[in-house]
């Protein structure tokens, strides 16, 4: 069910296409040797990376916080099946 979200989640903010934008701009860069923005571009997909990374950290914390919800009602209706 969570899993499901999270890849319903990068499928709609589209995390793949920006990681494969990302990668052909990084080969780009390393097919023209002379290119002058390059710290430029570089600076943009670090900047990227960093974002994605952060973003991925808050989803999983989402999923860790789901799943312990998850866990404490499944304890819950255990305990009310117990007393019935």
């Amino acid at each position: 069910m969570y899993q499901d979200e999270f890849e319903s989640l990068c499928h709609a903010t589209q995390v793949g296409v920006a990681l494969d934008t990302v990668e052909q701009l990084v080969e780009d860069q390393s097919l023209v040797p002379m290119f002058s923005e390059r710290t430029n571009v570089m600076d943009a997909v670090y900047g990227l990376s960093t974002a994605k990374k952060t973003e991925i950290n808050y989803l999983r914390g989402l999923l860790e916080r789901a799943g312990e919800h998850n866990r404490l009602i499944q304890a819950r209706v255990e305990l009310l099946g117990n007393k019935t």
